[in-house]
């Protein structure tokens, strides 16, 4: 199999306590089936603690049973993890070992990376100067099924190539760069759905975009107080401030991350701008956040809950305030 990462991805290093923002604080924590069979065969004083704190989902799921402060019950007071301590990091379950990782699959390939959702991993994606690049290496592991067309993969994979030459072109500002992707997809779309011509959106969408953004943004679900209070003082600015590296980055790992799921809806334009409204909400976020706890908190939203990225891709298209005019109207404001 064929693994490809971002060169920064070996970089990664979980920061234990002192993390400003403790993924063993106010997530459900999922314990994978192989891992709950081994927790069931624990012995000793750990047994016990282990079969009060592990509840049954309706789904037929278990995880972790939070505390009142919505900790995880195997979180000391000073933020480190009881299991680790005791037993080593080999005795966490699948999740608690893997995030911020994450792995997409593609039969021989398996594309993987870290989430921005974690500070951690968002400071160090941020803090990349150069254009990234990304390493592929063999190892030994058996495949994935195969479940999509694998000739529309490798055209995709072609057609990412050329948006992330796109947005790591530095000669041209960040808007104009987002504004080329955009054309780009369209046309690519057009020639996936074998259409010619195109619904022009009325003029006055972008006098009400801002408004008509706020409200798409409030109908997701909220996964945390923050999240809401964020989203209740977002704050429009000139998208001009998006001229910076960091917008790169973070344009380029939304696409790697999001982009070749296309192959399964071959619906790429939804993903092109999914990958705008993640840069715009990164951007009107007030201001008293940094950009990396701003990027950090639209990630948790956006990218670890599928409901919220499933209603963004229907948005997409029933949204007129999210067609390519209003989104190129007002990256070039």
């Amino acid at each position: 199999m064929f693994v490809m990462i971002p060169e920064y991805y070996n970089k990664f290093k979980c920061i234990a306590s002192k993390c400003s923002d403790n993924c063993c604080i106010g997530w459900e924590i999922d314990i994978d089936s192989k891992t709950y069979e081994k927790y069931k065969n624990v012995t000793g004083s750990l047994a016990m603690s282990l079969k009060n704190n592990i509840v049954l989902s309706e789904d037929g799921s278990y995880s972790f049973k939070l505390t009142e402060n919505e900790r995880c019950p195997f979180l000391d007071e000073n933020n480190l993890c009881k299991l680790i301590i005791e037993k080593g990091e080999d005795f966490l379950c699948d999740i608690c070992k893997e995030h911020p990782r994450f792995h997409n699959c593609f039969g021989d390939k398996r594309e993987t990376g870290i989430g921005i959702g974690c500070i951690a991993a968002a400071e160090i994606i941020l803090s990349q100067k150069n254009k990234v690049k990304y390493i592929t290496y063999q190892i030994n592991e058996s495949e994935y099924e195969i479940d999509y067309d694998q000739n529309f993969l490798k055209y995709l994979t072609k057609i990412r190539n050329k948006i992330f030459e796109i947005l790591q072109n530095r000669n041209k500002n960040m808007n104009r760069r987002l504004i080329e992707m955009l054309l780009y997809g369209e046309k690519i779309q057009a020639e996936i759905d074998g259409y010619t011509e195109l619904e022009i959106p009325k003029k006055e969408y972008k006098e009400t975009f801002f408004d008509n953004f706020k409200r798409i943004l409030e109908e997701l679900i909220p996964l945390n107080e923050q999240w809401k209070n964020a989203v209740k003082n977002l704050k429009f600015q000139s998208t001009l401030k998006i001229n910076i590296t960091e917008y790169e980055q973070l344009a380029v790992y939304f696409i790697y991350r999001h982009f070749l799921s296309a192959v399964y809806d071959r619906d790429i334009i939804s993903r092109i701008k999914l990958t705008i409204i993640f840069c715009l909400t990164i951007l009107w976020i007030p201001d008293n956040y940094s950009l990396i706890e701003k990027a950090c908190l639209v990630s948790k939203e956006i990218e670890y809950c599928s409901e919220n990225i499933d209603l963004l891709l229907d948005f997409s298209y029933t949204e007129k305030h999210l067609s390519i005019d209003c989104l190129m109207n007002i990256l070039t404001n």
